[in-house]
């Protein structure tokens, strides 16, 4: 009866444990969430390669030094983005491409922005934030010259990997990897 007894208060103990940390790792689960979900705006935004788009002869990595307001375009200080998951885990970030007209396929070096969905994968046990594959958002951007490498979070921080061509000062298409840093501004 004294081991039946022994065995019993053992066996509460342990539950009574479990049970704390399923709820700290529950709380610490709604902690990351937290603080990956909100509106973002975009911080940084440059390349791996230096452009001329402003046509001022100097070229640089920046596109907050290259890009200029024509045409309505957005300045990329108003770029804004957002980290949902009401139905399901979403990301929307404003990413630029350079300016044509498709009537007379004249093309300029002004910077027009579109906004792009992605579901996204929050895995709040390894604390990491990763795009989930979508082939009618690839083709989307596709149309705006860009393709999505990779994307990754870090102290409400939202970093991006795009492969994009520029239309640059001189008249090509130029090849570039852009690298955008969009910061959390504001709570869910």
């Amino acid at each position: 009866m004294k081991n039946m007894f022994l065995a019993l208060l053992a066996m509460s103990l342990f539950a009574c444990s479990n049970d704390d940390d399923i709820q700290d790792n529950d709380q610490d689960n709604q902690e990351f969430l937290n603080s990956v979900l909100g509106s973002y705006e975009l911080k940084a935004a440059y390349t791996d390669v230096t452009l001329d788009l402003n046509h001022d002869g100097k070229k640089t990595t920046d596109l907050f030094e290259e890009a200029t307001f024509c045409n309505m375009s957005s300045l990329l200080e108003s770029y804004r983005g957002w980290i949902t998951d009401e139905n399901f885990s979403e990301i929307a970030i404003k990413i630029p491409y350079s300016y044509y007209l498709v009537e007379t396929e004249n093309f300029s070096t002004c910077l027009m922005d579109t906004t792009v969905f992605y579901k996204i994968n929050i895995d709040e046990d390894q604390e990491e934030v990763s795009l989930i594959p979508n082939d009618f958002e690839d083709d989307f951007i596709s149309e705006f010259n860009a393709v999505f490498v990779e994307m990754y979070w870090e102290n409400e921080v939202a970093y991006f990997t795009i492969e994009k061509e520029f239309y640059n000062s001189n008249g090509e298409w130029q090849e570039a990897t852009l690298y955008m840093e969009y910061e959390k501004f504001r709570d869910k």
